[in-house]
This record gives C-alpha cells, sequence and structure tokens, in this order.
C-alpha cells in the first residue's frame, strides 16, 4: 500500500507526518486491496481565532475510490477521527466484495432457506411458436395452466394469466 501525506497551507512535521503513515498502514489489516491512499492536511481560518484542522483521505482499492473527511481544533484529532471514518467505510467495502463474490456460478442461499423452501416444479409454460393471445387462452385452459408464455405475431413475449374466475391478463413485454 501506497501511502503520501500532503500538507496545504500549513507545514507538517515529520512528528505529524510518521504518526499518520503508522496509523493509517494499520488499515491493510481491515482490507488487504488497498492500493494507495492520499492524506491531505489542511488549516481553515474560520470566524473565530483559532483555525480548523482538516485532514481528508483519499483511497484507491480494487473496485472503488473511499473518501472521508474530519475536522477538529486539533491535527492529531482530526486524523485519529479520519482513521475511524475510512476504516469503517473499508470494512462495509469488504463486506460488499464479499456479498458480490461470485465463486463458483452458484447463488449461495443459507442454509436456513434452503430448508424451507418448497422444491420447484421443472414444468414450462412457454410455447416457442408465434400465436395469437386468443389461441393461448385456449392453449392455458386447455392445459390448466397457471400462466403460460409465448410470442405474439409480431415476435414479442407475452403471457397470459387468470386474474379471476372469467377474467383473465396479458402482459406484453417490448
Amino acid at each position: 500500500m501506497n501511502i503520501v501525506v500532503k500538507a496545504q497551507k500549513t507545514s507538517a512535521t515529520p512528528a505529524l507526518k510518521e504518526y499518520a503513515l503508522k496509523k493509517f498502514q494499520k488499515l491493510s489489516v481491515y482490507f488487504e486491496h488497498i492500493q494507495d491512499m492520499t492524506i491531505d492536511l489542511k488549516i481553515t481560518r474560520d470566524t473565530d481565532t483559532q483555525g480548523t484542522h482538516l485532514a481528508s483521505v483519499i483511497a484507491k482499492v480494487s473496485k472503488g475510490v473511499l473518501k472521508a473527511e474530519a475536522r477538529s481544533v486539533d491535527m492529531y484529532a482530526s486524523l485519529d477521527t479520519l482513521y475511524l471514518k475510512i476504516q469503517n467505510q473499508l470494512k462495509k467495502h469488504k463486506e460488499k466484495m464479499k456479498a458480490n463474490k461470485v465463486g463458483t456460478g452458484k447463488l449461495e442461499l443459507p442454509q436456513k432457506k434452503l430448508k424451507t423452501a418448497k422444491p420447484v416444479e421443472k414444468e414450462l409454460h412457454y410455447i416457442q411458436k408465434p400465436m395469437d393471445p386468443e389461441d393461448a387462452l385456449l392453449h392455458l385452459l386447455d392445459q390448466k395452466l397457471p400462466f403460460l408464455v409465448f410470442k405474439n405475431m409480431k415476435e414479442k413475449v407475452c403471457v397470459v394469466y387468470p386474474t379471476s374466475k372469467k377474467e383473465y391478463g396479458l402482459i406484453q413485454i417490448d
């Protein structure tokens, strides 16, 4: 991990830079795919006589960029707050990466959901040849299906389904 500490409108002491480097190098424990990290230290003047110490960080990580900012009356306190903010972001990013990770191409479900899930029938209700909605409705009624997917004469995918005892719905997907 490459960490750069920059100071704007102030001169960062070697002790401050060393403090920032030591502190932010610990972040690789929470997320090992941090590529670059730039820490900007800045003093801004507000309406009061004391300056506000601003510390911000931009972290380039695998599949993203994380940003955080912290202000206080002391630069060390700003760095501590900034560290906590980026630490939380890295933890969330890592969890998000784990959740989106596709290992074998199979969707992994929690075991509780697998035990309570009902088996899915492999019966398909799809007719490939184009037909009118009226013909599809007759086929639905003849086969006593809960729904039927078909292509209409314009080659658009449609679904016919019962809405009540004597009424039927038609969905046309453009």
